[in-house]
């Protein structure tokens, strides 16, 4: 995941979530936390944009 700066539009940070085939991202209402879907690997990375670290890393079939 590659974070941007959105006054600069430069790249800060990149985290790697672990995944492959990475497809969408979201983050919580209070910007805590990103989840980030890998479709080639089947799962989802939580990540906490403070630390900018994963925290996490759910299978998909196991939501299923």
């Amino acid at each position: 995941m590659t974070v941007v700066d959105s006054k600069t539009d430069e790249v800060v940070a990149v985290i790697p979530t672990g995944g492959t085939g990475a497809g969408r991202i979201a983050v919580s209402p209070n910007g805590a936390m990103a989840a980030s879907t890998h479709s080639g690997s089947g799962d989802v990375a939580l990540i906490d944009t403070a630390s900018r670290k994963v925290v996490a890393s759910v299978p998909l079939d196991v939501l299923i």
